[in-house]
């Protein structure tokens, strides 16, 4: 006769008769407050894989790239260098500053840079229904803006430079699905992202917060309770755990907090 699964509980199954319980899982707890505390304790106590670092060859710096393209003179790369000594933005920025270059310039060379495909323009209207059943919330706490679906179950993101392999890694694992990454600029993909599922339904929440474990823990319990999650699974984000519910009315997903700081919460690039 099986017994609620929080370890410290005495309630056996047999009292569902009288107070059916939650069953969440593959498992049964007699109640929401048993089923929020041992979810607390696994969302803790959750770690983000080591990364062994791989040795690579460094890459070709962004000047070198546009100087060979002849999209720059030598000249005007230092020029640049050197207002970035007082001006502090970044090479792409200095050189759009000076207008010594236009934004395609600098994104296609930097995608060359990453080994990617660019865009140089996207209508912020065609991500405003969500995409792959990816979430406002998540999306912005990725940073990265899903556009659609290849025929191939291939999911096409739009993100900015540098490429952020950990956000890429999180949605090939989070979803099952190759990603192809297209850079933009900062601009468009700051547009995207405010953009993306305004349309979805239900109403998005404005903003994104990150739940602390306690936090993190009720939402789930709340939504077993009431029928909106029958499974979990965990993915890691840049400096952040993917939690993701499923259930009859699709998935939820949530954002948590490490519960301590740890300098290994990044991911390698995977595939699945």
């Amino acid at each position: 006769m099986p017994r609620c699964a929080h370890s410290e509980c005495p309630t056996w199954r047999v009292v569902q008769w009288a107070r059916p319980g939650i069953h969440f899982d593959g498992e049964w707890f007699c109640s929401s407050t048993c089923l929020a505390d041992v979810t607390t304790r696994r969302i803790e106590a959750l770690r983000p894989p080591r990364i062994v670092r791989v040795p690579t060859m460094p890459p070709v710096r962004l000047g070198a790239t546009l100087v060979a393209a002849r999209s720059i003179s030598a000249e005007t790369l230092a020029h640049a260098l050197q207002g970035q000594g007082t001006s502090g933005l970044r090479l792409g920025a200095q050189l759009l500053a000076m207008g010594a270059v236009d934004e395609a310039t600098i994104t296609h060379a930097l995608a060359r840079q990453s080994g990617v495909g660019f865009l140089t323009r996207i209508d912020p209207r065609s991500v405003r229904l969500t995409v792959a059943g990816l979430s406002r919330t998540v999306v912005q706490a990725l940073g990265v803006v899903p556009l659609e679906t290849e025929r191939d179950g291939t999911l096409r993101i739009a993100a900015a430079a540098p490429l952020p392999r950990t956000a890429i890694a999180a949605l090939q694992s989070g979803t099952g699905m190759r990603v192809r990454a297209y850079l933009v600029s900062d601009a468009v993909l700051e547009a995207l992202l405010e953009a993306y599922g305004l349309d979805a339904t239900p109403t998005p929440v404005s903003g994104v917060g990150r739940l602390t474990a306690v936090q993190a823990a009720r939402r789930i319990a709340d939504a077993a309770t009431a029928g909106r999650a029958q499974t979990w699974q965990h993915t890691w984000g840049p400096g952040f755990a993917w939690v993701r519910l499923d259930g009859a009315f699709g998935p939820e997903d949530l954002i948590v907090a490490p519960s301590r700081t740890e300098k290994t919460w990044q991911v390698a690039v995977t595939q699945r």
